[in-house]
């Protein structure tokens, strides 16, 4: 092949490959709020088998690397959705260029959102939960007082066989609920409990056989300590 086709064969396939992922890529952008801008980043990558994988940043919003769910790219089309942030948001868009134009919904709420791609996605890698300590697994009971009324909370750690944690809360107060814990990690004797779904995180050290820590609900914090849970009925 004479050099100069094989140039303009090169260059073709390399912008048919460009043009058959458009969504691939850093895109950073701002989302137009009533009185206010804000600054988002979204990683979008295909993987190897032809799925999509990508992940979200924004300062203002409290988000670092949170994964993306959900992906649907088809064409110029793009959409995905970011859990556990501010009870969920979705993205809906249409790439044209290197321009993203679509619209950013968070509870039944819709802003403009324009994002320009910036280079190759940078992929955060999904955060995974850690083990436990041996002496944290098992069930753990306290009381705090939430605003005006007492919440019994009834805490169960479990180790699984893949090295990760679970845990579930249990809460009594003037209603009962369960919670699975989406996120268990442990550093030395500081043991980390997030329920973003929730927008709940417990914070906790184990010191003297008690772990002592705060429990924050969106933007309120109340004091929880956690002992070993005596056993129910039917427990041996």
């Amino acid at each position: 092949m004479p050099l100069l086709h094989r140039a303009a064969f090169l260059a073709a396939a390399i912008v048919f490959a460009h043009a058959a992922e458009p969504a691939a890529g850093r895109w950073e952008g701002t989302v137009r709020l009533p009185g206010r801008a804000l600054l988002v980043v979204f990683d979008l990558a295909q993987t190897s088998e032809g799925g999509w994988i990508g992940s979200a940043i924004s300062p203002a919003l409290n988000i670092a690397g949170a994964p993306l769910s959900d992906i649907a790219v088809k064409d110029s089309t793009v959409s995905f959705v970011v859990k556990g942030v501010l009870g969920g948001v979705k993205v809906n868009g249409t790439i044209a260029g290197d321009t993203f134009t679509g619209t950013f919904e968070q509870a039944g709420n819709s802003a403009p959102l324009t994002m320009k791609n910036a280079g190759t996605a940078q992929v955060e890698p999904p955060r995974q939960s850690t083990a436990v300590a041996k002496d944290m697994e098992g069930d753990w009971e306290g009381d705090m007082t939430v605003v005006d009324h007492n919440v019994h909370a009834r805490l169960t750690l479990t180790n699984q066989s893949d090295g990760h944690a679970t845990a579930k809360f249990f809460l009594h107060g003037r209603r009962d609920v369960n919670l699975d814990v989406a996120m268990v990690t442990q550093e030395s004797d500081l043991i980390t409990l997030e329920i973003p779904d929730a927008f709940i995180t417990f914070d906790g050290r184990l010191r003297n056989g008690e772990i002592s820590g705060v429990w924050q609900q969106g933007p309120y914090e109340f004091p929880l300590a956690l002992h070993r849970a005596a056993k129910t009925s039917g427990e041996k």
